[in-house]
């Protein structure tokens, strides 16, 4: 497990999706979103580079150790998509209304 560093935001927001990152809870319009660790572990990963696209290789090797599987979901109710950017890798795009 990784310790946070001094000074890192214990909060991360990307339009209605907000990411709790020490109590490990996501929540969309203040309602709890339920996900896996890995799938938090990569929408933080997203939102924290956002708006640039991350590398194939960067999701997997920070979400699952390597570059072996990955397969991209989305939120019901949320405002926020993964997109694959192709030859570079994923980016998370917040529809504003």
């Amino acid at each position: 497990m990784r310790r946070r560093a001094a000074g890192t935001p214990t909060v991360a927001q990307a339009g209605t999706v907000r990411l709790d990152t020490v109590a490990v809870r996501a929540t969309v319009r203040g309602r709890d979103l339920p996900l896996s660790v890995k799938e938090f572990s990569l929408l933080r990963f997203l939102i924290q580079g956002s708006p640039e696209p991350r590398s194939r290789t960067a999701v997997l090797e920070e979400v699952w150790g390597s570059a072996e599987h990955f397969d991209p979901t989305a939120a019901a109710d949320a405002d926020v998509a993964i997109r694959t950017v192709r030859g570079v890798g994923y980016a998370l795009d917040v529809h504003h209304p």
